[in-house]
């Protein structure tokens, strides 16, 4: 039977973490100039994502809890209590947390699953695998992806046809008179999938290349059809 690793405790930021705040944050960037900011790590523009950084610094590589993040950020930055530190991830920081992302991105490093409702900083050598899967997928394209999750990635988690962000899109054929293979996927909304069924050829960027049924056609009146059989007429020569 596999025994799964303890789930580890919660850190929480206090007002010694907040008085330190202007110490923590030189000390961070001064260890991101050493090294992943060659990599092409980006240090925050935005204050309160510097405060989200700093806030997981002051416990790096624990599991710190959401909540007093957020009030350690309002106390710091001002606004609100922003606890969406998954967006550091895209600036190249490794931050792993409890909710949203793949199988690597909520767990530490040494396979701990993290507790809920946390955010954990883990690396200051190593960019976020999200970023590194995104550097390549930008050079590579769909000719790089390696698996569904890739895909959805170079749709930046939208619909390939409307467009519409989709958290768990269906695997769409892009020709479904062809096998289903990395190749001849794109992620479609459950919208788009159903309208388009077994019926619709997709080029690369979700837009219509073919017709495969003549469903599209119930209800058109007749001048439409006849210019319709006209253009047909033609082509066919």
């Amino acid at each position: 039977m596999k025994v799964r690793p303890p789930i580890p405790p919660r850190a929480l930021l206090t007002p010694l973490h907040v008085a330190r705040y202007v110490e923590l944050e030189k000390e961070l960037n001064e260890r991101w100039r050493e090294g992943l900011g060659d990599q092409g790590v980006r240090w925050p523009t935005s204050r309160v994502q510097r405060a989200q950084l700093v806030g997981l610094y002051a416990h790096f590589a624990q599991p710190v809890d959401k909540d007093s993040l957020g009030h350690f950020v309002n106390a710091v930055a001002g606004g609100a209590l922003d606890t969406q530190a998954r967006h550091l991830r895209p600036l190249g920081w490794y931050v792993v947390g409890s909710g949203r992302g793949t199988a690597e991105e909520r767990r530490l490093p040494n396979g701990q699953p993290m507790p809920r409702g946390t955010y954990a900083l883990v690396s200051l050598v190593a960019p976020s695998p999200e970023f590194l899967r995104s550097d390549r997928l930008k050079r590579t394209g769909r000719a790089g992806a390696q698996d569904w999750a890739d895909l959805c990635q170079i749709y930046r988690g939208r619909c390939a046809h409307c467009g519409k962000e989709s958290r768990n899109p269906d695997r769409g054929h892009m020709d479904p008179t062809k096998p289903a293979n990395l190749q001849n996927l794109l992620p479609l909304c459950v919208e788009c999938n159903n309208w388009a069924s077994d019926d619709v050829v997709f080029d690369a960027q979700g837009r219509v290349q073919t017709v495969l049924s003549s469903r599209f056609l119930r209800g058109a009146d007749r001048p439409t059809l006849l210019k319709l059989r006209a253009w047909i007429d033609a082509e066919l020569g």
